[in-house]
């Protein structure tokens, strides 16, 4: 208790009316957020609403009714000019499933190209082949697009064995992450499966839950979880 007393006593001499900012701040780091928050938008409009309301990065799409297609160069330009935050931009020619034909190939080459250009760091991709994940194909994805990171998305939820494909994504140069609702149709149904992909990720991929996380339920999914990023349409609240 004398102690106590005496470090409370130093800290009002030495910090006088500062004292109270001192404690401040001390809350502050207890309250720290040690997560990001991932927004998925569409839009400059809705870019701009998730950087305001506290986004730290953004998954940039077309068309996320039909979950996210390759969005324009034009938008991706807004974007990157408007918006100071690190922003990913999605490769997907169609909402056919997540397979990729000779010519959905060629689109995609042709789009990491003008992503080059426009200074993008990082893209979204992910492909199907025989219910596995195409490893040949995003592999060569990876090599064409580097120096840019990727993100495989949620194809491997499609894929009928997803522990062994996280791990063999993790033999493949230049995958920074994983977005993954488990399996499943949300965050909490794919929970258990989430935990199995975390510790198949290791400390070479960060795995990103995602699957109607939002601002309400984030806090409970990180209880679990523990994951760096979480994904999400209304992560940061609505957009609109």
């Amino acid at each position: 208790m004398t102690l106590i007393i005496n470090i409370k006593y130093f800290l009002l001499s030495e910090c006088g009316a500062n004292i109270d900012i001192f404690i401040k701040n001390c809350n502050n780091l207890k309250n720290k957020k040690t997560y990001k928050l991932e927004a998925c938008v569409d839009g400059l409009s809705s870019a701009l609403n998730a950087h305001k309301q506290g986004a730290d990065q953004l998954e940039l799409c077309s068309r996320l009714d039909l979950d996210g297609l390759s969005p324009s160069p034009e938008l991706v330009k807004s974007i990157i000019e408007n918006i100071p935050i690190h922003t990913k931009v999605m490769l997907r020619t169609h909402n056919n499933g997540f397979s990729c034909t000779t010519s959905d190939i060629e689109i995609i080459r042709k789009e990491i190209d003008a992503l080059q250009e426009l200074g993008v760091k990082e893209v979204v991709f992910g492909a199907i082949e025989k219910d596995r994940l195409d490893i040949s194909l995003i592999d060569k994805v990876c090599t064409w697009a580097n120096p840019m990171k990727l993100t495989v998305h949620k194809a491997i939820d499609t894929s009928c064995d997803i522990i062994a494909d996280c791990k063999r994504l993790s033999d493949i140069k230049g995958i920074r992450s994983i977005l993954s609702s488990g399996g499943q149709s949300t965050a909490m149904e794919g929970i258990d499966m989430l935990i199995k992909m975390k510790e198949a990720c290791g400390d070479k991929i960060s795995l990103i839950p995602a699957g109607r996380i939002t601002s309400s339920n984030v806090e409970s999914i990180h209880g679990i979880l523990d994951c760096t990023v979480y994904h999400g349409k209304l992560i940061v609240g609505a957009l609109d």
